[in-house]
């Protein structure tokens, strides 16, 4: 192994788990021997917090913009930046650009892994393109959870090869996102969710979840705040409008990391209704800061949340259970110390983004040795 070496990351520009993996990792580099270079590539423009993150990193802001689907031209700008960088090995987020990595990779004999983020009941058949490539062309996949690797085997059974996966999970820094001390409880209770504005994710539902509370003392109390961006926004103003809540929901737009902190350090029950997952970074977040959690019973969730241990988690895209949920969060103040204290214990002991590191930086080492 040389005494040091550079490690790009392939990742996707706008928000998502890939630039939370990769400052992560950054955050917690204990190798002196490793410089771990963002490489940006995506449709949307690199985000605002990402090049004031790689600022101060004293890193290059790279970036190589791509058009929605078939993108030749982005490949070939993908591998002249590649050339530019050197890297000894790629870490690549995207598995879309598995083509572009594993042909600068057979040219210069640099080792690459491919990172698995999407969850498995979100892929298109394009992505299983890409997923089934990757099994072909790569040396190493990672996957974040168990599950994951089950969803690979089921849906790709003939080129599913277990030498080949790596179980990585996620990890945040728990330096920054932690517990606070808290004053004691008014009579009103700030809710917050943080995530992209997508189908995903499952608004709809925690709105006419708070509409069903209307009437109940519990409506009196709460307050919800929505942070984050994306193409539902229009659809979910207009039906906060219709159900008539706009005094109980506030619409925050993209926050930066450390508004993120401060909203969920004065959130009382983070909620997260969803359709889908693969290792959510808010709810990770929202563990680590201690705080009760009310979210979705679906693969890539249930693997970090369990249901009345660390969380509660009720059913796919129905809203009356989720108004129930929050009713009991509201109405019971030690059931909530109680959740919130068991889901910061199992961030700490599950989610490190040292842990992390440790098994990346294990991963990388191997593989450079093999080359």
């Amino acid at each position: 192994m040389p005494k040091h070496f550079r490690i790009a990351h392939i990742i996707y520009s706008g928000l998502g788990g890939h630039g939370s993996v990769f400052f992560s990792l950054v955050d917690s580099n204990k190798e002196p021997n490793l410089q771990h270079i963002p490489l940006f590539f995506g449709v949307e423009a690199v985000l605002e917090e990402y090049q004031e993150k790689c600022k101060k990193l004293q890193v290059p802001v790279t970036y190589v913009s791509k058009k929605q689907g078939f993108d030749r031209a982005s490949w070939k700008e993908l591998r002249v930046k590649l050339q530019e960088i050197k890297p000894d090995f790629i870490v690549l987020h995207s598995v879309y650009a598995i083509l572009p990595v594993w042909r600068y990779a057979l040219q210069t004999n640099c080792r690459f892994c491919v990172v698995e983020h999407t969850p498995i009941d979100q892929k298109s058949k394009l992505s299983w393109l890409w997923t089934s490539l990757a099994f072909i062309l790569s040396p190493k996949i990672v996957v974040l959870s168990p599950d994951f690797k089950k969803g690979l085997k089921k849906k790709l059974p003939f080129l599913y090869k277990e030498k080949k996966l790596v179980l990585i999970p996620n990890g945040i820094n728990q330096e920054v996102f932690h517990p606070i001390a808290k004053s004691t409880p008014s009579n009103g209770l700030i809710m917050s969710m943080h995530s992209r504005l997508t189908p995903q994710k499952d608004h709809q539902s925690l709105l006419h979840a708070i509409a069903f509370l209307k009437g109940s003392e519990v409506y009196d109390r709460i307050y919800l705040k929505i942070a984050g961006d994306g193409s539902c926004l229009d659809e979910l103003l207009t039906l906060t409008k219709e159900l008539a809540i706009e005094d109980k929901v506030a619409w925050l737009g993209m926050l930066k990391e450390d508004s993120i902190v401060d909203l969920l350090q004065e959130t009382d029950i983070y909620v997260h209704p969803t359709f889908s997952e693969t290792m959510s970074t808010s709810l990770m977040q929202a563990m680590a800061v201690g705080l009760p959690i009310i979210t979705t019973n679906i693969s890539g969730v249930t693997h970090m949340i369990r249901h009345e241990e660390t969380g509660i988690c009720t059913a796919k895209g129905e809203a009356k259970p989720l108004a129930h949920a929050i009713a009991q969060l509201a109405n019971d103040l030690p059931f909530r110390k109680k959740l919130g204290k068991a889901a910061h214990e199992y961030a700490v002991k599950h989610f490190s983004n040292v842990s992390m590191a440790k098994k990346y930086s294990t991963l990388i080492a191997d593989e450079i040795t093999r080359s």
